[in-house]
């Protein structure tokens, strides 16, 4: 069970339910969204879920949109805005894996067995590589169809990362994602970029 309890006796928020149901949903799975369970971890009655949300169905969008927020737009809007520099890579290396990959991987998990969920993350996938290819675009200097499928690369490697090292991301992704950039490196050192 998880040790999901309310932070203050009463109503909740809007918020309140959704911060609630990340927690579950990254501590026990995705079988933890449902409405009897969310209630009792919140030591309330479905009536003050309903107060918030047409129904589980809803809850979960609210969730998505959190998530997403937090694990994508808010990285993307603090490193799209730098110059293409070293120091750009490595700010958006740096907020990519201190995103939650429990909740990354529970995200996924849900996405397994919900249509509308992997609809959603198939959006936030292709958003994330197509920024990821922008960034190898522009500070490489490579055509779009190159940083394309380095973006892909890139990507595939971070859910290799997700699935393989949660605990340790940074230090698996290390050797790959040297060479990685060295053979970038390399590439635009030899188009005089």
């Amino acid at each position: 069970m998880s040790r999901a309890t309310p932070r203050r006796p009463g109503r909740r928020t809007r918020a309140d339910w959704v911060e609630l149901g990340t927690t579950l949903l990254r501590e026990e799975g995705p079988a933890a969204l449902t409405v009897e369970r969310l209630t009792a971890a919140a030591g309330l009655t479905k009536g003050s879920f309903y107060h918030h949300f047409d129904g589980i169905g809803a809850f979960v969008e609210a969730l998505l949109d959190a998530w997403e927020e937090h694990s994508t737009e808010s990285i993307l809007h603090a490193v799209e805005a730098l110059p293409p520099t070293p120091e750009r890579r490595q700010r958006m290396a740096d907020l990519t894996y201190a995103i939650d990959l429990r909740l990354e991987t529970a995200v996924r998990r849900l996405a397994a067995g919900d249509a509308r969920t992997a609809g959603r993350l198939a959006e936030v996938d292709a958003r994330r590589e197509a920024a990821v290819a922008r960034i190898v675009q522009e500070d490489y200097r490579v055509s779009e169809e190159e940083a394309g499928v380095v973006a892909r690369l890139l990507y595939t490697l971070h859910a290799g990362v997700v699935a393989r090292a949660p605990a340790d991301p940074r230090g698996f992704a290390a050797p790959m994602l040297a060479l990685i950039e060295a053979w970038l490196g390399d590439m635009a050192s030899r188009r005089g970029a």
